[in-house]
């Protein structure tokens, strides 16, 4: 019997959106990711022998500037996603600042959903944050999940004072 073989591909498109007097900034806005050729499906029956795909810990970076106090939203449109397929981020570094990043802790996994969930806040006092590392995590996995490239905007809202 050939081995079987799914192939999954995954594009993520980054955006933001900011408040007037504040700005967020993302660099290396695409992701692709998609099964590693080492996941094939050899007998009836099994599935991939990894549920989840990370992206590189330093995947996108985030830049803020904003006065005072902020907080950072992600939430994701689908343009072509798999309902069992979740997505989630986290921060792998403080970036290069002096302001204090006050929740989550760094590597927290935070889920990036149809409505917005809180990526970090913070406080700032005339500077900025410059280079905050972001990892992508795709779970859920299966070969249950159609062959197919499936894709989905994450958008990063800033508001505050």
């Amino acid at each position: 019997m050939a081995p079987l073989q799914k192939i999954l591909f995954i594009l993520l498109i980054l955006g933001f959106q900011a408040a007037k007097g504040q700005s967020i900034t993302l660099s290396n806005t695409s992701w692709s990711a998609s099964i590693a050729s080492g996941n094939l499906i050899t007998n009836a029956g099994e599935n991939y022998a990894t549920t989840q795909i990370l992206s590189a810990t330093n995947q996108t970076y985030l830049d803020i500037n904003a006065l005072l106090l902020w907080t950072i939203t992600v939430q994701r449109t689908d343009a072509l996603w798999h309902s069992n397929l979740g997505l989630s981020l986290r921060r792998t570094g403080n970036g290069s600042t002096l302001v204090a990043i006050t929740s989550p802790a760094v590597n927290a996994w935070i889920n990036v959903t149809t409505t917005p969930n809180t990526l970090m806040s913070g406080t700032s006092v005339l500077t900025g944050i410059h280079n905050i590392p972001l990892q992508y995590r795709i779970d859920g996995l299966s070969v249950l999940i159609p062959a197919k490239s499936y894709s989905t905007t994450i958008t990063y809202t800033i508001s505050g004072l």
